[in-house]
């Protein structure tokens, strides 16, 4: 489609760990001495913005999170089962074990939970895992539990709520907790009213002719009609863009093998489409991907619970269904041997993808875990890194690889004002997944490629217009977390912090894969169709089909890796392909292609709009020789699955 199939989650800012500091203040729930903390208030609110205290009746939907019973110990065995150097590498526990040794006991629930409704909020839900005590009240009350004062903010143009200082908890409880979140009125992302079934199917788009079946083989030379000419672009004639690639093409293009059976997929989105077990299965048979999804079988659907109580409206859930299929396309294709175990949230807001993130992470089978959802890190506060990275920690000692796309805006500067990376992929416990533009010929060889970046010039009066950027692969150097271990050894230019992504895989929209799904015509007509999408999005659960390829080789070998993104950098450069730069060597054919989109979604009618994609513009992302900030340290070939396969100690 002409926008990047990615959803954008408002999670997260700026700290790594939630900071506690003895203050004998007397504040929460009239205690005689408490603690203070830190990490719930966003980095947004500040004392010039401050716009007066917020009502005391205002409705407050609070999530205080519960810390594990040895924190550093935890950390301690997720350093340990990843480092080759270590006995512990590759001992993994599994969730129930994990659970056993270190997750909050009830009695600590219980005493958070007092401790909330001693201040008169009403405690809506604690979740088997005890991670969290879910509570709502007022403005008054949370004020009372949390020892501190919650004003109104002047934001952007937007008059948001938050404390105006740290919380203060009671001594009895602070070593419990985490961190708290729900106490600010930011956008927390997404959701129309809950749903306990899928909503509609969304409302059908198609791609428009001309395009090209393989790479650069239809010349952008006149429009649709056959007879109106197009001017070149820059003196050149570019290629209409590809219909789609689909995962057999893949599959060839990278030089991949194995099925992934034995190995089990979890995808997490929002929502669920209720046809996609037929539509996956339609998409199979129409390109020649076996076996089918079965439930219960080789496919699974589970739906998070609800824990959040007051969401604003904000999620188009029918916009979803797509990413969700997507996903599911994607990973099912290029690992049709694996199982796959689809998790979908409640809604699209942080704390109910983080519900089904947990679900996945406490499921077992679960070898590799794809998200196509995430922010700026800038958007988020100390504590909400703090619920999210727990949940990679419990993961990465369980012997699971988390995958997050690093984002689809490239540096984030027009989308956010601010250059920096997206969480949670720069997460150093995450493999962040960054893309690429690939040209793959009619034999399913690479004839080039590059970092995806793109700008957009439409079409004028028999010229083109000047491009502007568009969207591209997001990454660049993280303000939270410091450079790790396993990354020093890469120059960066991150002056010692955390660099994004780890590696890429196809993600242009200009080069994107063909996914088929049920859609909504007009008339309320639904049926199923096919169209070209793309993102980092398409990136990530590309990647997850591979990781499951790995694992399947891995265990035939007789072990486990490939629990984080350290063993990617562990690998010889001959194991991935060295992304390069457009115009040189290996670089894309063209400098870009052109591309023609039905003005109403559907079909000439309304007329049909042409404009030309470029390669490898990626705002101030650079791609270059080495690991760069759009692309990682490369991408996949032939060699890679047998080379993360053979990682040991």
């Amino acid at each position: 489609m002409g926008r990047p199939h990615r959803r954008q989650v408002a999670v997260l800012a700026v700290a790594g760990v939630t900071l506690l500091a003895m203050a004998n203040v007397g504040a929460a729930a009239g205690a005689s001495a408490s603690v203070r903390h830190a990490g719930a208030r966003p980095a947004w609110a500040t004392a010039a913005r401050d716009a007066g205290h917020a009502a005391a009746g205002g409705a407050v939907d609070v999530r205080v999170w519960l810390a594990f019973r040895d924190a550093a110990g935890v950390r301690a065995l997720a350093a340990a089962v990843t480092n080759p150097a270590s006995a512990s590498y590759g001992h993994y526990l599994t969730p129930s074990e994990f659970n056993a040794r270190y997750a909050p006991t009830t009695a600590q629930a219980n005493a958070v939970a007092s401790w909330l409704r001693s201040a008169g909020l009403r405690v809506a839900a604690i979740p088997a895992s005890h991670r969290y005590v879910a509570a709502t009240g007022s403005v008054a009350q949370a004020q009372k539990a949390f020892g501190t004062r919650l004003d109104n903010f002047r934001v952007a143009g937007q008059l948001l709520r938050a404390p105006a200082t740290d919380l203060h908890l009671p001594a009895s409880v602070a070593s419990t907790v985490a961190g708290v979140t729900g106490l600010d009125t930011a956008d927390h992302s997404r959701r129309p009213a809950g749903h306990s079934s899928a909503p509609a199917p969304p409302a059908a788009f198609l791609n428009a002719e001309p395009m090209s079946t393989a790479y650069g083989d239809t010349p952008a030379t006149f429009e649709a009609d056959g007879t109106t000419a197009l001017p070149q672009y820059n003196g050149a004639t570019l290629p209409y863009v590809v219909r789609g690639y689909t995962p057999p093409t893949y599959r060839t293009a990278y030089g991949l093998s194995g099925s992934g059976a034995g190995s089990t997929i979890a995808i997490v989105d929002a929502y669920f489409s209720a046809t996609m077990i037929s539509d996956v299965n339609q998409y199979g048979s129409n390109h020649g991907i076996t076996p089918a999804l079965s439930a219960g079988s080789n496919y699974t659907e589970q739906l998070a619970p609800r824990f959040s109580y007051q969401s604003p409206h904000i999620c188009d859930a029918s916009n979803w269904l797509s990413e969700d299929t997507l996903d599911v396309e994607a990973a099912h294709g290029t690992a049709p041997g694996a199982t796959i175990h689809y998790f979908g949230a409640a809604s699209c807001l942080m704390t109910d993808l983080l519900d089904a993130l947990q679900q996945a992470t406490d499921d077992p089978q679960v070898d590799v875990i794809s998200n196509s959802w995430g922010n700026t890190e800038g958007s988020a506060t100390a504590d909400e890194i703090t619920a999210h990275e727990n949940v990679f920690l419990q993961g990465t000692t369980e012997g699971k690889t988390f995958l997050f796309a690093s984002g689809d805006n490239g540096d984030e500067l027009a989308a956010s004002g601010t250059k920096q990376a997206d969480y949670p992929p720069s997460d150093p416990y995450v493999v962040g997944v960054g893309g690429t533009a690939v040209a793959i010929d009619s034999t399913g060889a690479i004839i080039g490629q590059t970092g995806w970046g793109t700008n957009k010039a439409t079409l004028g009066t028999g010229a083109w217009n000047d491009p502007s950027f568009l969207y591209g692969s997001g990454g660049g150097c993280s303000a939270v977390f410091t450079e790790p271990s396993w990354q020093a050894s890469v120059t960066t230019g991150c002056n010692g912090m955390r660099g994004v992504p780890d590696i890429s895989m196809d993600g242009d929209i200009t080069t994107g894969m063909l996914i088929g799904l049920t859609q909504t015509f007009p008339h309320h007509k639904t049926r199923y169709s096919e169209y070209r999408v793309g993102g980092t999005s398409l990136a990530s659960p590309l990647f997850a089909g591979v990781v499951a390829l790995v694992d399947q080789a891995a265990r035939a070998a007789g072990h486990q890796t490939l629990a984080g993104p350290s063993a990617l950098y562990r690998l010889s450069s001959s194991a991935l392909t060295d992304v390069v730069a457009q115009g040189t060597a290996g670089s894309m054919p063209d400098a870009g292609n052109v591309r023609a989109d039905y003005a109403n979604s559907l079909d000439a009618s309304g007329g049909i709009l042409y404009s030309v994609r470029t390669f490898d513009q990626d705002s101030s992302l650079v791609t270059g020789a080495g690991w760069d900030q759009v692309t990682g340290r490369g991408t996949v070939n032939a060699g890679t699955v047998a080379a993360l396969a053979a990682l040991t100690p």
